[in-house]
């Protein structure tokens, strides 16, 4: 009794003097192993970022990981979005490379999750998580999506470097006015999904009707330029 009771006291002890100190005690690992992030564009070959199939043994841990995962699929598709606008808008296909390997992410990121989601489906979730995972195919086939259409943008980039044809300076400011709307609305939408805010969905909503209305006029106005 006299032991465990003794064990038991040093636990606790070490415990409350080791809280205080839990920050600096993550940086000190950090400094001796550190995190070697290699951004997408970088990256020689795809890979999940933060799921992977040991986490089905703990399901509620990895309906987390699946969200992590589709917020960083979806700032890397935004990424690639407005490394297309630069190339249509500045003619430069300087970073055509980085864009394919990105894409490819993109790619590979939407089957293996799907893969992954189908198996978790299978698995022990309360109503919520399941729910949850059900709407996460759409999510992730909406995020690659915005990939395949920064895609298209690419293709028109290389049919304007290739004929020699230019946006005018309206015509410019009219893509980066929209394009600052699609940026704000996609911030707004992913703010939305993390918090679960139907007030920030409702401001999310208001920003794509003006997209609509800002997109209408801009293929008006390229009309009667034209």
């Amino acid at each position: 009794i006299q032991l465990a009771m003794f064990h038991t006291i040093f636990n606790i002890i070490t415990v409350i003097i080791m809280l205080p100190l839990t920050a600096k005690l993550i940086k000190v690992v950090m400094r001796i192993i550190p995190d070697k992030e290699v951004p997408p564009e970088k990256a020689d070959a795809p890979r999940m970022f933060y799921v992977d199939d040991h986490m089905l043994k703990t399901p509620a841990i990895a309906v987390g990981e699946v969200k992590n995962e589709i917020l960083n699929m979806g700032q890397i598709a935004m990424g690639n979005f407005n490394r297309s606008c630069d190339m249509v808008l500045n003619k430069d296909l300087s970073d055509k490379e980085d864009f394919a390997r990105v894409e490819k992410q993109i790619n590979f990121t939407n089957k293996q999750l799907t893969r992954f989601l189908a198996k978790l489906t299978k698995c022990d979730l309360s109503s919520k998580d399941l729910a949850y995972v059900t709407t996460a195919f759409r999510t992730i086939n909406d995020i690659e999506r915005i990939g395949d259409y920064a895609e298209n943008i690419v293709g028109y980039a290389e049919k304007l470097s290739s004929s020699g044809g230019s946006f005018s300076d309206d015509a410019r400011s009219e893509v980066e006015e929209a394009r600052t709307y699609i940026n704000n609305l996609y911030d707004k939408a992913i703010e939305a999904y993390t918090k679960c805010d139907r007030d920030i969905m409702k401001e999310a909503h208001a920003i794509e009707q003006e997209i609509d209305n800002i997109t209408t006029l801009m293929a008006e106005k390229h009309i009667a330029r034209l």
